[in-house]
């Protein structure tokens, strides 16, 4: 069986699993935002003034007769902003301000973990399909550099959804840095935010002039006099692409089942999804996507089993760069290959056992030893630990011998 995927099904910044918290997510910091409605998001340094300029010389509004909000804490309040975690303080201040005219922004200190940071419900503002633009300045208290994210979260609990609207690297000494991004709402629901979070978890900053404007109306329907790209190819290979849940409800899933045979999941069958606790499985966010692309007469590709990242660390560290032995990472790893792959069963028809577990462009690729990755599953149980995955998954199959799924190895970058 050959499968041709449309869109990486690798690495990606909107994995977050909240544990039944409905406003917890972490920052998958330096990596590239994902999702396919995730726009390509931005960061500005201010000008030599220490003032931050807009398109159209009005700080601190949003452009445009579209603009949704515009908040600049002028009026002294939070303006409905509050801490993601529960911990952090959120403070009105004078120590800081981008607002022409203005004094005043938001100051963020004590969080204590990358999801913690100031959140905004939006939910009433959003009309679902239509595309928005969002913006926020941020000025960097400390550390002296790290990455500052603004983020939107869809849902509540376990079925909540999180992308990277925009995220820049920035350093104290630059002051005030401009995010801005565009965001599609596929699927609008009754709880909706835009948050600020760090890939450092106890940064602190300052905030100012966030703003929202209506970019995109909502897409009325999809174009259907093409030949479908299925079929096309279906002769060749099957189509495929990367997807979250918002994909699987609308006219975003009208357009998969018109052009695709098989989707993977762009997070949720992740260990990071699946099990970030040691024994506490949550599939109940991968169960809604598999419920509803099988309903669409989608096929499923499973990704993935095994990874370097988007792995919690217990399964292979007792703290960091600390590693566990080899027999109790390996049960870890086998533990969780055989209960992913029983609980969804022969609803995927294959699986990525082992991702990326090579080197980048390794210069002697034949010598594959030395081009693994030195990862932490490499330094607990081994350099053959992908051997390890796939006699794990192999011994699944074996006993359900009614099942006809494939086992993949994925990566890139191998030619």
């Amino acid at each position: 069986m050959i499968m041709a995927f449309m869109t990486s099904c690798g690495q990606n910044t909107a994995s977050k699993d909240n544990e039944g918290d409905p406003d917890r997510a972490s920052a998958d910091g330096g990596q590239d935002a994902g999702d396919g409605e995730t726009g390509n998001g931005t960061g500005t340094p201010a000008d030599s003034s220490g003032q931050a300029g807009t398109d159209d010389g009005a700080q601190g509004q949003a452009g445009g007769q579209d603009a949704v909000f515009a908040i600049d804490f002028e009026d002294r309040t939070t303006q409905g902003f509050s801490g993601r975690g529960g911990s952090e303080v959120l403070t009105v201040t004078d120590e800081a301000n981008v607002t022409a005219g203005g004094g005043y922004s938001l100051k963020v200190t004590n969080r204590s973990e990358t999801w913690h940071g100031p959140s905004l419900r939006i939910e009433k503002y959003v009309e679902e399909g239509a595309e928005y633009k969002f913006s926020v300045y941020v000025r960097l208290i400390e550390p002296a550099s790290t990455q500052i994210i603004l983020s939107t979260q869809i849902g509540s609990g376990e079925s909540a959804s999180y992308f990277n609207i925009a995220q820049q690297n920035v350093s104290a000494s630059a002051g005030w840095v401009k995010l801005e991004g565009p965001y599609r709402y596929v699927a609008a629901g009754d709880y909706i935010t835009i948050y600020v979070e760090s890939s450092s978890p106890n940064a602190s900053f300052y905030i100012d002039d966030v703003t929202a404007e209506q970019t995109g109306k909502a897409v009325s329907g999809i174009q259907t006099d093409l030949v479908p790209i299925k079929d096309v190819y279906k002769n060749d290979f099957l189509i495929g692409t990367a997807i979250s849940l918002q994909d699987t409800y609308g006219k975003r899933l009208e357009l998969l089942k018109m052009h695709h045979d098989v989707v993977t999941f762009g997070n949720e069958m992740k260990p990071e999804s699946l099990q970030r606790t040691k024994g506490k499985f949550t599939f109940s966010t991968a169960d809604r996507m598999v419920e509803n692309v099988q309903k669409a007469g989608l096929r499923i590709h499973g990704h993935t089993l095994v990874w370097h990242q988007q792995s919690p660390m217990w399964m292979n560290q007792s703290s960091k760069d600390v590693y566990l032995g080899r027999e109790e990472a390996l049960e870890n790893l086998r533990t969780h290959i055989r209960t992913v792959m029983e609980h969804f069963g022969d609803k995927v028809i294959s699986w990525d056992v082992v991702n990326e577990a090579m080197n980048d462009n390794p210069s002697n690729p034949e010598d594959w030893r030395k081009a693994l990755r030195k990862s932490p599953w490499y330094y607990a149980i081994g350099d053959d630990y992908v051997e390890q995955a796939f006699l794990a998954a192999r011994e699944v199959l074996d006993e359900h011998p009614e099942w006809d799924i494939k086992l993949y190895y994925n990566d890139y970058n191998l030619d």
